[in-house]
């Protein structure tokens, strides 16, 4: 889900787009956990949201194709992630709990990516739009809690880096004038 705008303009004999933007992502992206503070345990993370807001600067390839790259600045939330034990005895001592978790964490960073965009000729203003991103988050601190809520002592410094592929349907509306939303 996203919004922004976007302006055309001519340079010599090529067109070129700015624009800005704001988006939103339910996901659900999982990944795999062993905290090395947290010897022995392990768990699946999964990146539940993510929003971003940025820029972008294009160019008009063809008169219904764009190519642009984008950057701007971006948080993601990591759900709870549920620890256990990955061996047990004797590399595991008896008496230790065996399962832990890390809370639930949002983490703030930038983005980089590049994408085009296709004209649908059949329905003026539908565009399928396709984009590689790549997101650096910075680190966080999150401490490993047992099973009963009570600290265990240690924590995982987590920095996260995420590669996503988007390709959806969008609509521009033609606000702007004679240029702004075709290509």
């Amino acid at each position: 889900m996203g919004g922004g705008c976007d302006y055309q303009f001519p340079v010599g004999g090529w067109n070129f787009v700015v624009g800005a933007f704001g988006d939103y992502d339910w996901s659900s992206i999982k990944g795999h956990l062993n905290p090395p503070a947290a010897i022995g345990l392990v768990g699946d993370e999964k990146m539940s949201s993510a929003w971003s807001v940025g820029g972008r600067v294009g160019w008009v390839v063809l008169p219904s194709f764009l190519t642009y790259f984008t950057a701007g600045y971006t948080q993601a939330t990591f759900d709870r992630t549920n620890l256990s034990v990955a061996f047990g005895p004797p590399f595991f001592p008896l008496g230790v709990p065996t399962s832990a978790f890390i809370d639930k964490k949002t983490y703030k960073g930038w983005f980089l990516g590049a994408g085009d965009e296709y004209a649908i000729n059949f329905l003026p203003g539908l565009f399928w739009k396709t984009e590689y991103r790549f997101s650096e988050f910075d680190v966080e601190n999150n401490p490993v809690r047992f099973s009963t809520g009570a600290p265990s002592g240690v924590s995982d410094d987590s920095k996260k880096w995420v590669h996503t592929i988007r390709s959806e349907l969008v609509y521009r509306f033609n606000w702007g004038g004679p240029i702004a939303g075709r290509y």
